[in-house]
């Protein structure tokens, strides 16, 4: 197969090739979309380089994992890759994220907590995935009746199987579990990619991590896992040459997730988008599935646009097009370690459930509201918005480490102490913040959150520390 017919020069890899079928696919409206589309979301409003897209962390994911993909084959001498089986892995890797809504995993979670989800058992994935997982593998899995344009270029090839790969599911009666894992798996070339992408383009020097080094040393490896009801030839960590190389992975993600990804500005741009959408789910009941629908095929201003156009929404959508964001109240953050023992089981039991925890949320801004402004306005968006995060788990702890010399195969949390010691210490990353509106119209409660900022940030943070929000846990 020919990889010469168009070369890219990218910032994080330089030169990147592609072949003939690969350039038309690029031009398909489903790729092109994701030009529209930022990777993280707000947090170009933070960091003012932090405008790359999926379009191109698509394509990054393609090489490196074409790249991982070639020199496992060299490496165990499984001879040359199929043409056909390459030029369909390289796709499933350019599509990956082609499910994506138009503010990456904020639009995800905003549609968890109104309890939308996307999953349907004649798929007969292994799962669970996230929504935009299901979206991608519906859209290339159902080409041939709904996108005749992706159809006529996938035609050759094995749809199914690239929508498949794409998700970092096999097909049912596929030995070689491995290749999607390079795709997709609790250490996989996404990762890799997003945290050296991430870093550039925010500036940070948190997420380096050294790809040369991973893609040419003997990194990963593949196995039998002996697992029922037959043996499959896994994605594994070589206990000898990857494990430290792994563990420098766990270190950027650890690092880049609470210091850039939940950035308190981020958070709340996030924050007042969900907010929007509350009080649209309120008022505009009977269009609102519309309205998501329409709003998941768009990319990064169209959705504002939307919402700018419906008088509920006019608001919050203009301030959000223009930065004007709520602020934080005077203390940094809640952290885990000063929540109230039953505020901390409430969470605990709900945590897993945005619906829940957006629920949880609401209660609570509306009694402070009540309380600390006498402010009590049905159907409105407070003027204080508190931003209570699901909690991230360190997903890259359940990854297997083989170690020939032993024939042994065992988890990275029990042989590494830099994956006990992160993910024991994540915890301690989770925070909750609150926020206050500096332009709400109302004078009194304008002039109250001014002049007594700290003093009601005191009380805010009452409500947590004394136990008070744990009576407001949903049903």
């Amino acid at each position: 197969m020919d990889y010469s017919a168009f070369s890219y020069t990218d910032p994080i890899l330089g030169n990147v090739r592609f072949s003939k079928l690969e350039v038309k696919v690029l031009e398909n409206e489903n790729l092109q979309r994701l030009r529209r589309i930022y990777q993280n979301g707000f947090l170009y409003y933070v960091f003012p380089g932090a405008f790359h897209t999926r379009f191109e962390h698509s394509i990054g994911v393609m090489y490196i994992s074409s790249r991982l993909y070639e020199s496992i084959h060299q490496r165990f001498s499984l001879g040359r890759p199929d043409d056909q089986e390459f030029q369909e892995f390289r796709l499933a890797a350019l599509l990956h994220d082609i499910g994506h809504g138009p503010f990456s995993h904020i639009s995800e979670y905003l549609l968890e907590r109104f309890g939308i989800k996307n999953d349907d058992p004649s798929y007969n994935l292994k799962g669970p995935h996230p929504y935009h997982e299901i979206e991608t593998y519906k859209k290339i899995s159902s080409c041939r009746e709904n996108d005749p344009d992706l159809y006529k270029l996938l035609e050759d090839l094995d749809p199914e199987k690239i929508a498949r790969w794409s998700i970092g599911e096999h097909m049912p009666d596929e030995y070689d579990y491995w290749i999607p894992e390079l795709i997709k798996s609790d250490f996989d070339a996404d990762r890799m990619d997003y945290l050296l992408r991430d870093s550039y383009f925010t500036g940070v020097a948190y997420g380096a991590i050294d790809l040369p080094r991973i893609l040419n040393k003997k990194t990963f490896s593949t196995c039998d896992s002996g697992e029922a009801p037959r043996n499959k030839r896994r994605l594994v960590i070589d206990y000898k040459s990857g494990l430290g190389l792994a563990e420098s992975i766990l270190i950027a993600r650890g690092q880049m997730y609470p210091m850039v990804i939940l950035h308190s500005t981020g958070r709340v741009a996030a924050a007042m988008l969900y907010r929007a959408f509350d009080a649209l789910h309120r008022e505009e009941t009977s269009n609102f599935g519309s309205i998501i629908n329409r709003f998941m095929t768009c990319g990064v201003v169209e959705p504002l646009i939307i919402l700018k156009s419906i008088p509920t929404t006019e608001e919050m959508a203009e301030r959000l097009l223009f930065r004007k964001l709520y602020k934080k109240l005077p203390f940094r953050y809640l952290e885990w370690r000063e929540l109230h023992p039953e505020v901390k089981g409430v969470f605990e039991h709900i945590s897993k459930d945005p619906s829940k925890l957006k629920d949880w949320e609401s209660s609570i801004e509306r009694k402070i509201c009540e309380e600390v402004l006498n402010w009590s306005e049905e159907g409105k968006i407070p003027p204080i918005i508190v931003d209570i995060p699901a909690f991230k788990s360190l997903d890259e702890s359940k990854a297997l480490v083989y170690d020939e010399e032993t024939s042994s195969l065992q988890r990275v949390l029990e042989i590494s102490d830099v994956g006990r010691y992160l993910r024991e210490t994540s915890i301690n990353k989770w925070s909750i913040c609150v926020y206050f509106d500096p332009y709400v119209k109302d004078s009194q409660i304008n002039h109250r959150l001014s002049s007594d900022n700290s003093g009601i940030g005191k009380k805010v943070k009452a409500y947590f520390t004394n136990g008070e929000a744990a009576d407001l846990k949903p049903k």
